[in-house]
């Protein structure tokens, strides 16, 4: 309300001054009673704010569900990688230690799906199937021996002293280089 709408409807200088006393006061009073509204609207904003980032909180939860789930199941592909290994490592060394000559072949003959490793490191089931083996496929097993050692003289080609190694144990006689009896 202002002064010259008052003084056009025809009140004088003291009705205008208590009209607009009192009129302060209802607005006083309004004021006082939302005083706080910017305060709340303050809080609104920093409700909402919160409420956006519960959504962002539960967007977190299912990207670290989803984590888990591919660590877990990473895990898994690894245990079974190391259990894979772990068992070739063994079957290896029980192949090795029964005089396998070949151990493909005999790993082809094998019936690997039931064989397991035991706690101790020992192959389960392994010793049925390389005896059977054994008596079936002798020739696949033997004793573990170093190929010979061929000795060569030194300051010889190997090719000459190849042939004279093999003429002396044959008991032919050498001849000189270039000469044949054939």
């Amino acid at each position: 309300m202002k002064t010259e709408q008052l003084k056009e409807w025809g009140l004088d200088e003291r009705q205008i001054g208590m009209v607009m006393r009192e009129n302060g006061r209802d607005v006083e009073t309004v004021k006082a009673r939302f005083a706080d509204y910017e305060t709340l609207k303050a809080k609104v904003t920093q409700l909402e704010e919160a409420a956006a980032s519960s959504l962002s909180a539960d967007e977190l939860r299912q990207q670290a569900l989803q984590w888990q789930a591919k660590a877990e199941e990473t895990e898994k592909i690894w245990k079974q990688k190391w259990e894979k290994r772990d068992f070739d490592e063994a079957l290896q060394r029980s192949l090795h230690q029964a005089g396998a000559r070949n151990e493909k072949a005999v790993r082809a003959l094998l019936q690997e799906e039931s064989l397991f490793v035991r706690d101790d490191g020992a192959l389960e089931g392994l010793e049925e199937q390389l005896f059977a083996l054994k008596s079936e496929h002798g020739y696949l097993f033997g004793p573990d021996q170093a190929p010979p050692r061929a000795i060569r003289p030194a300051g010889q080609m190997q090719a000459r002293a190849d042939e004279q190694r093999v003429r002396e144990i044959m008991g032919l006689s050498t001849f000189e280089t270039g000469k044949d009896d054939f």
